[in-house]
Protein backbone atom coordinates (compact mmCIF):
# COMPACT_ATOMS: atom_id res chain seq x y z
CA UNK A 1 0.00 0.00 0.00
CA UNK A 2 1.16 3.22 -0.87
CA UNK A 3 1.38 6.47 0.89
CA UNK A 4 2.38 9.86 1.00
CA UNK A 5 4.30 11.53 4.18
CA UNK A 6 6.01 14.28 5.26
CA UNK A 7 8.95 12.95 6.97
CA UNK A 8 12.07 14.86 8.67
CA UNK A 9 15.32 12.07 8.38
CA UNK A 10 16.63 11.63 12.06
CA UNK A 11 19.10 8.90 10.58
CA UNK A 12 20.37 6.38 8.43
CA UNK A 13 22.78 3.76 8.61
CA UNK A 14 24.15 1.20 5.80
CA UNK A 15 22.49 -1.99 4.44
CA UNK A 16 24.07 -3.84 1.57
CA UNK A 17 26.29 -2.53 -0.78
CA UNK A 18 23.75 0.29 -2.57
CA UNK A 19 21.03 0.65 0.13
CA UNK A 20 20.54 1.85 3.57
CA UNK A 21 17.74 1.97 6.38
CA UNK A 22 16.77 5.31 7.21
CA UNK A 23 14.67 6.14 10.47
CA UNK A 24 12.10 9.43 10.14
CA UNK A 25 9.68 11.15 12.07
CA UNK A 26 6.66 11.95 9.80
CA UNK A 27 3.65 13.91 10.31
CA UNK A 28 1.40 10.80 9.45
CA UNK A 29 3.07 8.09 10.82
CA UNK A 30 5.35 9.24 13.78
CA UNK A 31 8.77 7.49 13.75
CA UNK A 32 8.94 4.76 11.01
CA UNK A 33 12.09 2.75 9.67
CA UNK A 34 11.99 2.98 5.97
CA UNK A 35 14.10 0.33 4.03
CA UNK A 36 15.42 3.17 0.53
CA UNK A 37 16.95 0.76 -2.23
CA UNK A 38 19.87 2.36 -4.12
CA UNK A 39 20.45 5.10 -2.18
CA UNK A 40 23.60 4.70 -1.64
CA UNK A 41 24.43 5.06 -5.60
CA UNK A 42 25.31 8.51 -7.19
CA UNK A 43 22.54 7.94 -9.06
CA UNK A 44 20.14 6.99 -6.35
CA UNK A 45 18.67 8.65 -3.83
CA UNK A 46 21.31 9.75 -1.01
CA UNK A 47 21.09 13.27 -2.46
CA UNK A 48 17.73 13.59 -0.97
CA UNK A 49 18.60 12.14 2.02
CA UNK A 50 20.27 14.77 4.42
CA UNK A 51 20.00 14.41 8.21
CA UNK A 52 17.71 16.69 9.59
CA UNK A 53 15.88 17.68 6.10
CA UNK A 54 12.08 17.91 5.68
CA UNK A 55 11.39 15.44 3.17
CA UNK A 56 7.85 14.72 1.06
CA UNK A 57 8.20 10.65 0.90
CA UNK A 58 5.98 8.21 -1.24
CA UNK A 59 6.48 5.24 0.43
CA UNK A 60 5.23 1.66 -0.16
CA UNK A 61 3.63 -0.41 3.22
CA UNK A 62 5.06 -3.90 2.71
CA UNK A 63 5.14 -6.90 5.69
CA UNK A 64 8.39 -6.69 6.83
CA UNK A 65 8.25 -2.90 6.84
CA UNK A 66 8.29 0.39 4.79
CA UNK A 67 9.91 0.73 1.64
CA UNK A 68 11.09 4.47 0.04
CA UNK A 69 9.58 4.80 -3.35
CA UNK A 70 10.33 8.66 -4.17
CA UNK A 71 11.44 11.58 -1.99
CA UNK A 72 11.32 15.58 -2.77
CA UNK A 73 12.86 17.82 -0.61
CA UNK A 74 11.15 20.77 1.35
CA UNK A 75 13.65 21.81 3.52
CA UNK A 76 17.17 21.11 2.94
CA UNK A 77 19.45 21.18 5.82
CA UNK A 78 23.41 22.02 4.01
CA UNK A 79 23.78 24.66 6.97
CA UNK A 80 23.67 21.42 9.68
CA UNK A 81 25.40 18.78 7.89
CA UNK A 82 28.27 20.92 6.85
CA UNK A 83 29.23 22.08 10.03
CA UNK A 84 30.37 19.25 12.30
CA UNK A 85 29.14 20.88 15.59
CA UNK A 86 25.77 21.81 13.73
CA UNK A 87 25.70 18.22 13.09
CA UNK A 88 26.66 16.18 16.38
CA UNK A 89 24.29 18.15 18.11
CA UNK A 90 21.31 17.72 15.77
CA UNK A 91 22.52 14.02 16.32
CA UNK A 92 21.48 14.16 19.63
CA UNK A 93 18.23 15.44 18.99
CA UNK A 94 17.43 12.55 16.00
CA UNK A 95 18.66 10.31 19.46
CA UNK A 96 16.52 11.61 21.74
CA UNK A 97 13.27 11.17 19.43
CA UNK A 98 14.77 7.71 17.97
CA UNK A 99 15.21 6.66 21.82
CA UNK A 100 12.08 8.41 23.40
CA UNK A 101 9.45 7.62 20.89
CA UNK A 102 8.04 4.35 20.13
CA UNK A 103 7.51 4.02 16.48
CA UNK A 104 4.31 4.64 14.39
CA UNK A 105 2.90 6.83 17.38
CA UNK A 106 1.86 10.28 15.39
CA UNK A 107 2.30 13.81 17.12
CA UNK A 108 2.00 16.89 14.96
CA UNK A 109 3.54 18.80 17.97
CA UNK A 110 6.59 17.00 18.07
CA UNK A 111 6.83 17.33 14.59
CA UNK A 112 6.66 20.84 14.13
CA UNK A 113 8.68 21.42 16.45
CA UNK A 114 11.03 19.25 15.32
CA UNK A 115 10.91 21.71 11.79
CA UNK A 116 11.41 24.37 13.96
CA UNK A 117 14.26 23.30 16.00
CA UNK A 118 16.30 22.04 13.02
CA UNK A 119 15.48 25.20 11.16
CA UNK A 120 17.03 26.92 14.25
CA UNK A 121 19.67 25.02 14.95
CA UNK A 122 21.15 26.39 11.66
CA UNK A 123 21.39 29.78 12.70
CA UNK A 124 22.15 29.68 16.19
CA UNK A 125 24.39 28.65 18.73
CA UNK A 126 23.97 24.65 18.33
CA UNK A 127 24.62 23.95 21.98
CA UNK A 128 22.22 26.04 23.43
CA UNK A 129 19.42 24.79 20.61
CA UNK A 130 20.25 21.27 21.97
CA UNK A 131 20.14 21.87 25.27
CA UNK A 132 16.43 23.55 24.79
CA UNK A 133 15.59 20.84 22.32
CA UNK A 134 16.22 18.36 24.61
CA UNK A 135 13.82 20.18 27.32
CA UNK A 136 11.10 20.11 25.12
CA UNK A 137 11.54 16.87 23.84
CA UNK A 138 11.35 15.27 27.06
CA UNK A 139 8.12 17.23 27.96
CA UNK A 140 6.22 16.07 24.25
CA UNK A 141 7.37 12.56 25.44
CA UNK A 142 5.39 12.99 29.15
CA UNK A 143 8.50 13.11 31.03
CA UNK A 144 8.36 17.17 31.76
CA UNK A 145 10.31 18.60 34.62
CA UNK A 146 9.23 21.06 36.91
CA UNK A 147 11.65 24.12 37.57
CA UNK A 148 9.63 26.98 38.93
CA UNK A 149 8.57 25.63 41.78
CA UNK A 150 9.45 23.16 44.64
CA UNK A 151 8.00 19.63 43.54
CA UNK A 152 7.13 19.21 47.66
CA UNK A 153 5.66 22.22 49.05
CA UNK A 154 4.94 24.37 45.45
CA UNK A 155 7.43 27.45 47.00
CA UNK A 156 9.04 29.44 44.09
CA UNK A 157 12.64 28.05 43.63
CA UNK A 158 15.39 29.76 44.17
CA UNK A 159 18.17 26.53 44.68
CA UNK A 160 17.29 23.07 45.21
CA UNK A 161 18.24 19.38 44.19
CA UNK A 162 17.34 17.55 41.55
CA UNK A 163 14.70 14.64 41.83
CA UNK A 164 14.66 12.92 38.36
CA UNK A 165 12.01 10.12 39.86
CA UNK A 166 10.01 13.42 40.97
CA UNK A 167 10.12 14.82 38.32
CA UNK A 168 11.60 18.27 39.04
CA UNK A 169 13.57 20.17 41.59
CA UNK A 170 13.35 19.93 45.24
CA UNK A 171 13.79 23.51 47.03
CA UNK A 172 16.28 24.05 49.78
CA UNK A 173 12.96 25.10 51.26
CA UNK A 174 12.27 21.43 51.63
CA UNK A 175 15.90 20.55 52.69
CA UNK A 176 18.60 19.13 50.12
CA UNK A 177 19.59 15.64 49.83
CA UNK A 178 23.29 15.46 49.47
CA UNK A 179 23.15 12.24 47.33
CA UNK A 180 21.34 14.28 44.89
CA UNK A 181 22.71 16.58 41.93
CA UNK A 182 22.73 20.24 43.83
CA UNK A 183 21.48 22.86 41.53
CA UNK A 184 22.37 26.49 42.80
CA UNK A 185 20.39 29.74 41.49
CA UNK A 186 22.77 30.42 38.20
CA UNK A 187 21.99 27.03 37.27
CA UNK A 188 18.51 27.22 37.87
CA UNK A 189 18.24 30.43 36.08
CA UNK A 190 19.85 28.90 33.09
CA UNK A 191 17.84 25.46 33.31
CA UNK A 192 14.66 27.66 33.27
CA UNK A 193 15.88 30.02 30.25
CA UNK A 194 16.65 26.59 28.38
CA UNK A 195 13.23 24.90 29.45
CA UNK A 196 11.38 28.41 27.87
CA UNK A 197 13.73 29.18 24.87
CA UNK A 198 11.85 31.44 22.48
CA UNK A 199 11.85 29.21 19.44
CA UNK A 200 10.12 32.05 17.83
CA UNK A 201 11.53 34.85 18.52
CA UNK A 202 14.53 36.00 16.51
CA UNK A 203 17.25 35.79 19.70
CA UNK A 204 17.41 34.37 23.32
CA UNK A 205 16.58 36.62 25.91
CA UNK A 206 19.91 37.47 28.28
CA UNK A 207 23.43 35.82 28.20
CA UNK A 208 24.31 32.39 29.28
CA UNK A 209 27.93 32.07 30.48
CA UNK A 210 30.24 28.66 30.15
CA UNK A 211 30.48 28.00 33.94
CA UNK A 212 26.40 27.99 34.36
CA UNK A 213 26.21 26.45 31.15
CA UNK A 214 27.81 23.25 31.58
CA UNK A 215 26.42 23.03 35.11
CA UNK A 216 22.76 23.21 33.06
CA UNK A 217 23.70 20.67 30.76
CA UNK A 218 24.97 18.45 33.61
CA UNK A 219 21.69 18.25 35.43
CA UNK A 220 20.25 18.08 31.93
CA UNK A 221 22.13 14.74 31.06
CA UNK A 222 21.09 13.43 34.41
CA UNK A 223 17.27 13.72 33.99
CA UNK A 224 17.43 12.52 30.13
CA UNK A 225 19.55 8.98 31.51
CA UNK A 226 17.07 8.72 34.46
CA UNK A 227 13.68 8.87 32.18
CA UNK A 228 15.56 6.94 28.96
CA UNK A 229 16.86 4.36 30.68
CA UNK A 230 19.90 4.33 27.96
CA UNK A 231 22.97 5.59 26.30
CA UNK A 232 23.04 8.01 23.89
CA UNK A 233 25.90 7.08 21.49
CA UNK A 234 25.85 10.84 20.19
CA UNK A 235 25.80 12.20 23.94
CA UNK A 236 29.58 11.27 23.99
CA UNK A 237 30.24 15.00 21.86
CA UNK A 238 27.80 16.19 24.17
CA UNK A 239 29.06 15.18 27.90
CA UNK A 240 32.97 16.15 26.03
CA UNK A 241 31.41 19.57 25.76
CA UNK A 242 30.17 19.57 29.28
CA UNK A 243 33.38 18.96 30.76
CA UNK A 244 35.20 21.53 28.83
Amino acid sequence: MDMNVSAILLSARDSGAADRIAIFFTKEQGKMRVFCPGSRRKSGRGGLLQPFALLDLQVDRQREGYRLLEARTLRDSQNIWSDWDRMSYGAVIAEAIDILWPEEEAQEELFDFLDRAFEVLEIRSPRIVAGAALWKILELAGFGAELTGCIECGSQLHEGCLSAEGGGVIGSCCGLDPLAPQISQETLQVLQTLQNYPWDEKEISGSISGKDLIEAEKILLHYLYHHSGRNFRSLEFFQKQSNI
